[in-house]
Order: C-alpha cells, then structure tokens, then sequence
C-alpha cells in the first residue's frame, strides 16, 4: 500500500512510501526484514489506489492528487528480485501519473533492464553502498549486486541528469576504508553523501538467522546494540574529510552548511516536505547565533508544501508512530486527537518539548528557559508557543538561559 511516511515528517522529505515483499538482497543488518519478516506486496491495493486517487479523500489521496513524491522504499528494494515483478509496472503506471518517485535501491539485473527500457523523468535515487570490501558484502548482503556495478549505476544516472544519494547507512568500521570510499565517490562524481552509525535493538538481534549472526560478528552486533555507537567517530571523521572535499555530506546527528536535503527537493521538482535541517539552513541565513526562533517563522516556512492548512485532516499518526507516550496513553495520561490541521500538528510538535521531532533534539536549538529547584520554566511568545534559541556553533544542553538570548 502507498501510505503516508509517518514517521519522518520533519526528518525526511518525501510525504509517501511504498513497500513489497520481504527483501530478497538479504542485508543481515535489515531492520526491516528483521522487524517483519513476513512483508508482503499489496499490488492489487496499491493499483486500486492509482486507479481511484482522484476519487477519494483519504490523506494518501490527498497527498497524491497534491503531486506529493514516493519513497521506493525505505523499507524493501524496489529491483530486488522478490519485488521487481510487482514493482515495476507500479512505477510505469507512477511515471505515466506524473508522480514524483525517490528510488531507494541497490540496483541489479532488474533495474537495468527497467532502466533501459523505460523514459524515467529526472529523479532522486538513493543507492546503498556500505562497504568497501566485496568479500564483506557477500557476506552480509547475500542477495544483493556487487559494489563495483553500484558505483557504476551511481555514475551513469548522474551522467544521465539524475540527482544520486550515496547511503553509507548502516556505517561500520570493520566494513570500510576511508580512502577507498572517498576515491569511488569522486571517480563516480557523487556529490551527496549520508552517513549513519549502525543501530540494531536486541529483538532484531534476536530474530536474525545463526547465519547472519555469524556473518555480521560478535564485535559488530555487540557494537550496534549500544546507545552511545563507538562508530560515530568514524562517522564523524569521514562526513568531516566529504565536506573538506565539498561533497554535500550528513550524519543526521549533526547539521553542516550542506544541505544534502537539496538533492531530493531538486530531484523531485519541489513535490517534497521541509525538514528540520532545511529550517536549520533558513537560520542560517536569517539567525544569529542566540537568536530566538519562534513558531510563527517555523511554521511559516514549513507550510508551502502542506495541503489545504484550513482544512483538518487525518494527521495523528505522525505523532504516534514515533512517540510511545501517545500509544501508551493510559500509562502517560496524553492523547492526540486523531484530525486536526497542518498547523495543529506542527503547534503540537512545536510546544511537546519532549517530542522525538522537537527541534530541541538538534544541537543548533535549544529551549528558552530555566530550571530552579527542579522546576522547569520555559519562556512562550503572546501565543503561548514556546521560544527556542538558534546557534550554529551548537549548544552543550536543550535548555539555555533567557539572558543569554538576543531579544530586540
């Protein structure tokens, strides 16, 4: 089914997704496959959906006949070989629809054949590559096409127009040279690049095969279940050393002044969502450091690619699906309700300071107020939003005291 991206508004920029089978690719470290390992494709929904969009009044078809893109797919490889006899014909009856499409892939016999066979308008691809080694790979992607023809398709779709995201996601030590990588970024002329530390709970850990457990190492597992990731250096070092190269680089813990997110608003002709670091980004070129950030400018520029904002909508689930307290509602005594207005939501996520999409959680922002005896008191603007601080530099903590804020 094609449904709303829930769980990252505000983080990542494509307002649908659609998914299918179980992966055949066979990533050990797979979330998905390991959080649902039995996924299956909805292809006769899904047909329903593009057939009948502009009949309906659902939020997904709401979204679609606004022209908003498609992630395929956060979830599952759309080329894959359980996925790409459902998948395809989707995405022709996609393109002939004129709807947007952010491809996550890592390409394959099916993809280049759909490739040369098919007219695909300019668009964003994601390609995950997250090893330097090929024997590694074997190792841990059974299923999936060599780094070698990864780099490949990556340099033929930038030479083709398209915009082209490198995914070293999930990044491990163990699986990189530093140098290797940084020299098949520049000889394939990619210019986007995000990072991610690897994270795996213990129940995904659980569930993988013996295996895959072997496969990945006891070092490496052990690795992935800690809060604080001994990678992040590595991460860190290697976003550091792409962006000293003026390669748009990202770890998603931590904002730069290159905004990778540019490649999916150009690639999919603005059909996309804002995100926290694209208002990052507007501070940078409106804020000073210790500036106060108030709603009106957050939402201000959020709003242009929401739908109707007088209007209420279905729109619960971009809270719940994140934030247990809201599921939990008994236990935490807090509820939603379930339609409410674009601007609702984002009062709601704005004044929840303790919210996963709180921009609070970003280093650049943070809260305006102080704490005395255990008391927290924040400070709100005539509406009673609260007032956030902006700093480039980053703050050591969420809260910062109003008099070191630059009130006019």
């Amino acid at each position: 089914m094609i449904v709303p991206f829930f769980g990252e508004l505000f983080l990542y920029p494509i307002p649908l997704e659609l998914s299918h089978n179980y992966c055949s690719n066979k990533c050990a470290y797979c979330f998905a496959n390991l959080n649902n390992p039995n996924r299956k494709a909805e292809s006769g929904k899904v047909a329903n959906q593009l057939k009948k969009f502009n009949q309906k009044d659902d939020l997904t078809s709401l979204l679609l006949q606004n022209g908003a893109a498609i992630c395929i797919s956060n979830k599952t490889d759309p080329f894959a070989v359980s996925n790409y006899r459902f998948a395809i014909p989707e995405i022709r009856t996609m393109i002939e629809l004129g709807i947007p499409i952010a491809y996550h892939t890592r390409g394959g016999k099916p993809f280049d054949q759909f490739y040369k066979e098919t007219d695909i308008p300019k668009s964003l691809f994601y390609i995950s590559i997250c090893q330097t080694d090929e024997e590694i790979r074997k190792r841990v992607e059974p299923g999936a096409t060599s780094i070698a023809r990864r780099w490949e398709m990556a340099q033929f779709l930038i030479r083709d127009g398209h915009q082209v995201v490198i995914g070293l996601n999930p990044y491990v030590h163990e699986w990189n040279k530093a140098e290797t990588f940084i020299q098949n970024v520049i000889q394939a002329g990619v210019k986007n690049v995000i990072i991610q530390p690897i994270h795996l709970n213990s129940e995904q850990i659980r569930n993988m095969s013996a295996a895959e457990m072997e496969a990945m190492g006891t070092t490496v597992l052990e690795n992935a279940k800690k809060r604080e990731s001994p990678y992040y250096y590595g991460v860190q070092a290697l976003v550091d050393r792409l962006l000293s190269l003026g390669i748009n680089a990202y770890d998603t813990q931590h904002f730069n002044s290159s905004n990778i997110m540019e490649a999916w608003h150009t690639g999919l002709q603005g059909k996309t969502f804002k995100t926290i670091y694209d208002f990052y980004h507007w501070c940078l070129k409106h804020k000073k450091d210790n500036d106060p950030v108030y709603f009106e400018e957050f939402y201000e520029f959020m709003k242009p690619s929401f739908l109707d904002e007088e209007k209420p909508y279905t729109l619960y689930q971009y809270i719940t699906s994140l934030d247990r307290r809201y599921r939990k509602t008994q236990q935490s005594g807090m509820s939603i309700k379930h339609k409410m207005t674009f601007r609702e939501l984002c009062l709601n996520i704005w004044n929840d300071n303790e919210g996963a999409k709180n921009i609070s959680r970003s280093e650049k922002f943070a809260m305006v107020g102080e704490l005395e005896n255990k008391v927290l008191s924040l400070e709100a603007d005539e509406n009673e939003n609260l007032i956030y601080a902006f700093s480039n530099k980053g703050f050591d903590f969420r809260l910062v005291n109003p008099k070191n804020v630059n009130y006019d």
